[in-house]
């Protein structure tokens, strides 16, 4: 009775070390993912900006 008592526990606690192990992966390359996404969003901003910038110059230069 013991013995059976214990394996199932044993399975449970592994279960939920899986399940965190699972969701930490899974949060991990959420983040690596929305890290990735800032990082393309900054390079395009990047680009943008100084484009922007010049505009505003030729602008205030026509004026």
């Amino acid at each position: 009775m013991g013995r059976k008592d214990k394996i199932p526990r044993n399975n449970r606690q592994r279960c939920l070390t899986s399940c965190y192990y699972q969701y930490i992966v899974g949060f991990y390359k959420i983040v690596v993912q929305i890290n990735q996404n800032l990082m393309h969003i900054a390079a395009i901003v990047q680009k943008i900006l100084p484009i922007t910038k010049l505009k505003q110059k030729h602008l205030r230069q026509t004026r």
